[in-house]
């Protein structure tokens, strides 16, 4: 033997420590789902980033889509402008708020400022899928059942597709809303309520959350708990309003983000919505079956009790995108992360068999379960590799195509009314917008009209954030007095 040379006894004993070291790390892991679920989606979601980032060109990034508008309010924020005055936006303070932050870390280095935007949403997929898992381990005490609830959302690409584009708050949405329900479940009712606060931060249909997490509070923990719930998200609520409290767009926030939606909800027929919904869930729609057939398993006898929340978070979105709001997929994606719970819950329910058709099949339930699970996993599997076809020719934009020589409808005080094209020039460039309605489209346009803003003016060029003349409207319009706003509406009806 070589001097200095480790004896084969102790090659054998270092060979010895690191397998036991590493499959007590794999043991680790697998005894806690959500960390597995965690580090599936992220590894899903870096395939899918290589994949599309690959397939570009040069310099090129993903077509922003409607991410441009909170990438750059958020910007627009940072730069000292007030939401809801200098610029309108539906939406509620928090997306922007966080986007704002994102601005301040990147400094005046657009791309690494989109990067943050790209990383936050992986985050917040990762903790998504981490409390899905959560909460049906929590429910089933079903490892596999809970993996497969975490990474069911994956088998749709335009989930993680849309996660590359650019920033969605809809991914904080499942994060806060899934995260809020699985704090409820395992008793901690201060900061499931503060994180159910942030969910109706982020999207008013997230009311549903607080809602649910005071009443599991109250199962769990009596009165007490669920004040402390309603205490956590009052204590949040305040903190995510405080710049808006700064800014004096306290008014102007009702207006926009709680008033203008009543005067702007337009009905569509059900049939078509129907269609249009069953054409963006595509090769989900048999894994939204399973989801929904778990969820209803949940009225049986000695469940109900447990497991309402679900049953009335799918109702509630389910009711959103057929009657309330649908414009586009993303639309569905908190619907899909609550139906994906359903789907842990079917597959814990086939290993079980306590019941139904599947107890009277000649398959054991473990082997059911697993092959459940297993036609889960491919589907994600295959719509990740494929990338659902989002990588053959992806609609892209060139920053450096954008420059002052194109007709962008600029002028030296910036573009009025921004189309697609226009609100990438605006983002990459940092164009200061010419008026608060600069991302205005039809909805706006209606608005405007409807409360009588512009008279003899473009609509462009109305306020923002006006109180009353929307609170007249909301009344006039759903018949609880001012007759005023009647007058004026036909006004604007007219001309």
């Amino acid at each position: 033997m070589v001097p200095g040379t480790p004896s084969t006894a102790a090659v054998r004993r270092h060979v010895a420590r690191t397998r036991a070291a590493a499959v007590s790390a794999g043991e680790w892991c697998l005894a806690r789902p959500p960390v597995v679920a965690a580090a599936l989606a992220l590894l899903a979601l870096g395939y899918a980033a290589v994949r599309l980032f690959s397939a570009l060109p040069a310099g090129t990034w993903p077509w922003l889509g409607d991410s441009v508008i909170f990438e750059y309010v958020g910007w627009f924020l940072a730069e000292g402008n007030r939401l809801y005055i200098d610029v309108w936006e539906v939406k509620p303070p928090l997306s922007f708020e966080v986007t704002a932050l994102l601005a301040v870390l990147a400094g005046e280095h657009v791309a690494l400022y989109h990067v943050l935007n790209l990383l936050a949403n992986a985050v917040t997929i990762a903790v998504g899928a981490a409390a899905a898992a959560g909460l049906v381990h929590d429910l089933t005490d079903d490892r596999l059942a809970a993996v497969v609830a975490g990474v069911a959302p994956f088998a749709l690409p335009t989930y993680f597709y849309r996660a590359l584009v650019g920033f969605k708050p809809k991914y904080l949405v499942i994060a806060t809303g899934l995260g809020c329900l699985w704090l409820a479940f395992r008793e901690r009712p201060l900061v499931a309520g503060a994180v159910s606060a942030a969910a109706v931060g982020l999207w008013q249909f997230a009311l549903v959350f607080p809602c649910c997490v005071v009443g599991v509070c109250w199962q769990t923990g009596g009165r007490r708990a669920a004040l402390r719930a309603v205490a956590g998200g009052l204590g949040a609520g305040v903190v995510v309003l405080l710049p808006v409290l700064y800014w004096g767009a306290l008014p102007a926030m009702v207006a926009e983000t709680v008033l203008a939606p009543l005067l702007l909800t337009r009905g569509q027929p059900l049939l078509a919505r129907v269609g249009d919904i069953g054409w963006a869930l595509g090769s989900w729609a048999p894994v939204a079956l399973v989801g929904l057939a778990g969820v209803a398993r949940s009225i049986t006898a000695g469940r109900l009790a447990r497991e309402w929340p679900l049953l009335v978070l799918v109702g509630w979105f389910s009711l959103q995108l057929a009657a309330l709001d649908y414009d586009n997929p993303p639309d569905l994606f908190p619907w899909l992360a609550v139906v994906s719970l359903g789907v842990g819950l079917a597959v814990a329910d086939v290993r079980d068999r306590s019941g139904g058709l599947v107890a009277r099949l000649p398959v054991d339930g473990a082997t059911l379960a697993r092959a459940l699970a297993a036609a889960v996993l491919v589907l994600a599997t295959v719509a990740v590799a494929t990338m659902g076809g989002f990588v053959t020719d992806p609609p892209r934009t060139d920053p450096k195509t954008y420059d002052t020589t194109r007709e962008y409808a600029l002028n030296v005080s910036g573009p009025d009314d921004l189309d697609g094209v226009e609100r990438q020039y605006v983002y990459w460039n940092r164009v200061p917008i010419a008026n608060c309605r600069a991302f205005g489209a039809a909805n706006q346009q209606r608005l405007v009209r409807r409360l009588g803003l512009a008279e003899g003016q473009r609509w462009e060029t109305a306020p923002c954030g006006r109180f009353d003349p929307t609170w007249r409207a909301v009344r006039s319009e759903y018949g609880f007095g001012g007759g005023n706003a009647t007058a004026t509406a036909g006004r604007d009806t007219q001309r």
